[in-house]
This record gives C-alpha cells, structure tokens and sequence, in this order.
C-alpha cells in the first residue's frame, strides 16, 4: 500500500522488543477527518504502534509517514505541533494548577520566550470547557482524582490543535458523562479534517466513536474495516479468546455481548 498525501500511515512495521517479536507487517492508515480504533487483546501490540505514531520508539523495518513524509524529517517543534499524545496514565511531577498544564498544551506553537498570548489563554480555556473541567482550572494537580487528571490531559492535547491525536484508553478512569464529554470531544476534533488513533479495550466505545477499526493479535494485523464489519464472532474469538454475542443497538451500530461460562 503507497502512503497516502495526508494523514497517518505504518506500512508493513515490524518491531522486535529483546528478543520478542511484537509487530510484524502491519500496515494500515488513519486518513483526515477520521477516527480509527486499534484493539486487541493485552501485548498485541497497541501501544507500541502508539509510540511508532509518537516516535518514541523507531520500527525495526517498514515506515510511519505523516502527511506521506516520514517521522524522522520533522524537527522536534515541528512534530509537537503535529501530533498530541494522551497515555493513559500521566504522571506530572510537580503540583502545577490543572488550568497551568492545559496551557502547556499551546508551548509548541509560542516564540523563542514560550510567553502565552491572549489567543493561547483563550485556547486553553475553551478546551477545558469543551471537557466540563473549567472548574478545575485552580486547582493542583495533586488534588484530582485519575479521571480528572485524565481529562485534564486530554484538554491540553485539544489544545494543542495538532493534526493527529494519539489516544492510548481514554476513557478507562472516566464516569459516564465524561466519557459522553470525550467522545464528542473526539468526534469533533475529526469533523475537523483531523485524524485520531484510539487505542481501547472498549469494544462498545470502538463502534460508537471509530469510522473504522483494526484488530491486532499476535503482533499481526487480524482485521479492518467498520465496526460492523469487524466486530464479529469469528473475529472476537480469534482476536480475544472469547465466545461472544454480536447485536445491533437501535442506531444499527454493533454490541459486543460475551458469554460467561455457566
């Protein structure tokens, strides 16, 4: 598969880890104004295709492209302002106020001097409210529970306003209605013409927020396509290990029902 002009692409990665083999020819792409969904079961290999995307970690063989140019032309800056990672579990060592650290999300885009402009202020202050954490703005960090330090972090990737986001289980420490926050957050972000890739194990999050899906297992690509396409029974056993129930919610999007053992 040739790179596309835009957004994301890994063409046929492999990655070895001491002497473990994690990724072996997996190529598939996240395009503008889409949200992709990357499942499997734990040590498919999800996050370091995440860490490729966010080049803290550089393939054995094959290539990530951004924009059809490979990771390693963009400048450091350059690559801040393209792609805004949220891990799943940030550690801030130092007490800065919540509303400090979404502010921080703009740093890529300042002068020479880092000082905050009116439109930064402004920015960061609209992020937090897109998340419902305006109310936090005050506070330490050291205060808030995991799912409010959670959101706070996905405020400052927001705003950043890169092109692409890096998602590694976003809504794992988050109540219902954040997670109704987030996914809306996400789904704008690609009405936007901007690509993210989410890593979940979420199944029933994957088919409301993804355009498309890819299953890993085994370091190998198992299979891509829709949510419904994708979530299958066939699918879900070779992929998980599980026996599983495949029903349509009322909007036609797939519900993932496991059977539990009698």
């Amino acid at each position: 598969m040739s790179a596309p002009e835009s957004g994301l692409s890994f063409a046929d990665i492999a990655v070895s880890l001491g002497d473990r083999r994690v990724l072996r020819g997996v190529t598939f792409e996240v395009r503008p104004g889409e949200v992709v969904g990357l499942l499997g079961r734990n040590g498919a290999g999800k996050t370091t295709l995440l860490r490729l995307a966010a080049r803290a970690l550089h393939p054995e063989s094959g290539s990530v492209r951004l924009g059809g140019r490979e990771l390693q032309a963009f400048s450091r800056r350059a690559l801040a302002r393209a792609i805004a990672t949220v891990a799943q579990d940030s550690h801030v060592p130092f007490p800065f106020l919540a509303g400090e650290i979404v502010l921080m999300g703009r740093a890529p885009h300042q002068g020479l001097f880092g000082f905050e402009s009116a439109a930064d202020l402004a920015l960061a202050g609209e992020a937090m409210e897109l998340l419902g954490i305006a109310d936090l703005a005050n506070r330490s960090i050291f205060e808030l529970s995991g799912g409010e330090r959670q959101l706070v972090m996905f405020a400052r990737a927001v705003a950043q306003q890169p092109e692409l986001l890096l998602l590694d289980e976003p809504t794992a420490f988050l109540d219902l209605r954040h997670r109704i926050d987030v996914l809306h957050a996400v789904r704008e972000f690609a009405r936007q013409g901007r690509g993210a890739l989410v890593v979940s194990h979420d199944l029933g999050l994957a088919a409301r927020i993804c355009d498309r899906v890819v299953v890993l297992g085994d370091g190998v690509v198992i299979a891509q396509g829709t949510a419904a396409e994708v979530l299958r029974p066939d699918v879900l056993e070779w992929a998980f290990g599980i026996e599983a129930d495949v029903l349509a919610a009322p909007d036609g999007r797939p519900v993932v029902v496991p059977r539990l053992a009698d």
